[in-house]
């Protein structure tokens, strides 16, 4: 019996390490700076998700800078605002899974009945991190199936059957054996 237990747990060992692994949350983060480029401290920054409506707050570090971890994808807006300056909208800060948004963001002098409103673009390179990470819809999962675009196409396949993926034709099927 502890054998068994023992091969057991070395064979899912593997599978809770890779699930832990994963993540489907991202990272929205940044430095608060005066129009001088020195970064302020004690800011008071709140992040809202546009969809839920549902916030979370907290001030800026000592190097000025605010963190809002293990966030689900989605569109947020981000306001900060300091004694003596104007208060700084970013909205539309698009998020995926496993990404991390950087933002710098600028409170010019003025009183805190002001406000600045940005609207955030979309972050052509990820330079916080070295991985790889892509949202893919169901349209793109189905399409290499062809018709007639159905999962159970590949469980009732025979043994040794593979499926090549973007060659898949009902009149000639592709066949490699091992």
């Amino acid at each position: 019996m502890p054998k068994n237990f023992a091969a057991l747990f070395f064979v899912l060992l593997p599978l809770v390490v890779s699930v832990q692994a994963q993540t489907a949350t991202g990272v929205i983060q940044g430095t608060i700076k005066d129009g001088t480029g020195a970064v302020i401290v004690g800011a008071k920054v709140k992040l809202t998700d546009q969809a839920t409506n549902q916030s979370r707050e907290q001030n800026s570090s000592e190097e000025g800078i605010f963190e809002f971890r293990a966030l689900p994808r989605g569109d947020y807006a981000l306001h900060a605002e300091q004694q003596g300056f104007k208060q700084q909208v970013v909205s539309n800060i698009a998020l995926q899974v496993a990404q991390t948004q950087n933002l710098e963001v600028v409170l010019q002098l003025g009183g805190v009945a002001e406000s600045v409103e940005v609207q955030a673009g979309a972050g052509l390179l990820q330079t916080s991190e070295a991985s790889l990470s892509q949202v893919i819809d169901e349209k793109r999962v189905l399409e290499p199936l062809g018709p007639p675009r159905s999962a159970d196409r590949l469980l009732h396949r025979p043994a040794g059957d593979r499926l090549a993926l973007g060659q898949a034709r009902e009149a000639s099927p592709r066949r490699l054996l091992d």
